[in-house]
């Protein structure tokens, strides 16, 4: 296959050996490709308000060859039924794109929302209002609003956990993820890209106006919970209407599970 374009959100393409990226054949199929590299250009388009740290360019290409071995089908690569699989008998292998990607990518909201709430507990311990004089730590609004900001961490935490406790539990038995697993799994990442949004934006919100300087880790991982939540993987009302449609007895209406 000889591969032409320009790709968007190269995440991680500054420091890559390899690259992944997907686009229509001639046949109209939509195929996922690999290619070193040095076979792209890197474009510098990852100019945003938050993510700065993923370097997720923009990339081109011009006439690549691609072999045989290193082209799949998008269909194929989000089923996880792929020539490596097959041949390797890997669990790791074996999965799903989906859920293997919210494992990968869960901990990062709930590691975001627990350093936002470590953060917040240095603020209320610290921070006196500045027209009043009141010190912070003796307001009992803000002893509750400390408590809610743990506990919703806490929550985050046990729900990864068991999210990916789970997926490797299948894996390992040699399951294979049904599409109801698949939409089970997406509605709880889902849930939990929700509840991490909503409760780092209570923490800032709590945190005071000058808790938006940008030597402020809240407001750090504030920018970029709120951001990563609007991935087309994890966009809360897109996982809730699969799961809800499932629950009818409808098809899903994105490939994405």
């Amino acid at each position: 296959m000889i591969a032409s374009g320009r790709s968007p959100w190269g995440t991680g393409i500054v420091h890559a050996d390899w690259v992944c990226t997907g686009g229509r054949g001639t046949d109209g199929e939509i195929y996922i490709v690999a290619m070193r590299a040095t076979e792209t250009t890197l474009v510098d388009s990852w100019h945003m308000a938050a993510m700065s740290g993923t370097g997720s360019n923009d990339f081109e290409i011009r006439d690549v060859f691609i072999p045989g071995h290193r082209v799949l089908r998008l269909i194929d690569f989000v089923d996880g039924d792929t020539p490596g699989a097959r041949l390797h008998n890997d669990p790791l292998y074996l999965l799903p794109l989906m859920p293997f990607i919210y494992c990968e990518a869960m901990p990062v909201f709930s590691g975001g929302l627990r350093g936002a709430a470590t953060a917040f507990e240095h603020i209320v311990k610290n921070r006196v209002r500045t027209h009043s004089r009141a010190v912070v730590a003796d307001d009992k609004l803000a002893h509750a609003q400390l408590g809610e900001a743990a506990a919703a961490a806490l929550v985050a935490e046990r729900l990864v956990a068991d999210q990916v406790r789970e997926t490797i539990e299948l894996a390992n038995s040699g399951h294979t993820f049904s599409l109801s697993d698949r939409i089970r799994f997406k509605a709880q990442a889902g849930f939990v890209v929700d509840h991490c949004r909503r409760s780092v934006n209570d923490i800032i919100h709590h945190s005071g106006t000058s808790n938006f300087a940008a030597d402020s880790p809240v407001q750090r991982f504030f920018r970029d919970i709120n951001m990563l939540a609007t991935h087309a993987f994890f966009e809360s009302d897109m996982c809730r209407e699969q799961m809800g449609r499932s629950l009818l007895g409808l098809k899903p209406t994105t490939p994405l599970i």
